[in-house]
């Protein structure tokens, strides 16, 4: 059994059946697994995106509450423990009531 020389038609044939096989390896080989690994990456990177948006907005809260929170603690420390501000209070009330006469005093 011998092969028989291909035909001009055939050779032309076959040369395009090699290319669409060559070119159906080299996409589902190469060109489809970078397809699916980019899109794969748009989304992590969409994700991520998203993420830093939130962290900048929880950020920004972040850095308002701490304005908040230094403003409550300077309150907090020039009026003092509750000890002294009854102490306070009694000296106001001991000072008015000398201007006013009533003759309460306190001692301490």
């Amino acid at each position: 059994m011998t092969l028989r020389p291909l035909s001009s038609r055939e050779q032309v044939l076959s040369a395009v059946g090699l290319a669409i096989l060559c070119f159906a390896a080299v996409f589902s080989w190469g060109i489809e697994p970078m397809i699916e690994r980019w899109r794969r990456l748009e989304g992590q990177i969409l994700a991520q995106e998203m993420r830093l948006t939130l962290d900048r907005r929880i950020l920004a809260q972040g850095k308002a509450l701490r304005a908040q929170y230094a403003r409550y603690l300077d309150s907090l420390q020039t009026q003092g423990s509750d000890e002294e501000e009854v102490g306070r209070l009694l000296q106001e009330v001991d000072r008015i009531s000398g201007e006013v006469g009533t003759g309460v005093r306190m001692h301490g």
